[in-house]
């Protein structure tokens, strides 16, 4: 949703995600390549005289950049952003590649995360450093690795996020764009808060969390904490054991077991 908003900004462009930027278990990536092609056995860094890991990086954003400066000008944009879940997993490499990147940390409920994501068509998820069955409770896990590895290469490469939290999203929507937008140096623009009212590059494969907004064709407050109504009681017991914790530290609130038995189902 916040990357079909900030698509509608009359300046930025931010497209379909990027699976091949950075690694996969499955696809190819520019990481593993720039990896490659700086450090490995017989990459350019080692077979050229004057090539180092720093060259090679520079031609990795360049190869980035003509990709989308080009998409974002046959939309008439001048700038664009990428919005890749496991771009949280990468942050050494983007920092590389990307020296002055400004990164925007969506942050959402674990519980409810963990629900969306059960309901994909995926039957595994990718951990980082292997795979996870797709359940609730690996959903979970995984929601919190991710925060977990995410804040600590934040703090070691010295990198402030702007955090922007899916549920004031929701609910201010206007408050929260404003304010994110002036960290990108953007100007204001009403565009944001109708995203479904503009075009948008979609990928061509199904994609579950862009037909459901399609479908709502608004921004829908509802959508927040809906694991308050909607976790079963065994899923409440799993939150309690593996994410509680994680939970409290960033502010949401807890899961109680007095409602989980009245969730039970």
């Amino acid at each position: 949703m916040l990357r079909m908003m900030l698509d509608s900004h009359p300046r930025l462009m931010c497209g379909p995600e990027l699976p091949w930027l950075t690694s996969d278990p499955e696809l190819p990536s520019l990481e593993t390549l720039t990896r490659y092609l700086g450090r490995g056995a017989a990459g350019a860094a080692r077979c050229y005289t004057g090539v180092d890991a720093q060259t090679v990086a520079l031609a990795a954003r360049d190869f980035t950049d003509r990709i989308l400066t080009a998409a974002a000008r046959t939309h008439g944009k001048t700038r664009w952003a990428v919005k890749t879940p496991k771009l949280m997993l990468a942050l050494p490499f983007l920092q590389q590649v990307f020296p002055d990147l400004r990164l925007i940390h969506v942050l959402r409920d674990g519980r409810d995360v963990a629900l969306s994501t059960q309901r994909c068509a995926w039957r595994r998820l990718w951990m980082g450093d292997g795979m996870v069955r797709n359940s609730y409770t690996g959903a979970l896990q995984r929601w919190v690795r991710w925060i977990e590895r995410f804040e600590a290469d934040c703090r070691q490469l010295g990198i402030q996020p702007h955090c922007c939290r899916f549920e004031q999203l929701v609910r201010s929507p206007a408050e929260v764009m404003r304010a994110l937008l002036q960290r990108l140096d953007l100007r204001w623009s009403e565009r944001v808060l109708s995203p479904q009212d503009h075009s948008h590059d979609v990928d061509p494969r199904p994609r579950e969390g862009i037909a459901a907004f399609a479908r709502r064709r608004h921004i829908d407050p509802t959508r927040a904490l809906r694991w308050q109504h909607e976790l079963t009681g065994a899923q409440r017991r799993a939150t309690i054991r593996w994410a509680e914790a994680t939970l409290a530290r960033l502010g949401y609130p807890a899961t109680s077991a007095r409602a989980a038995r009245t969730g039970e189902r």
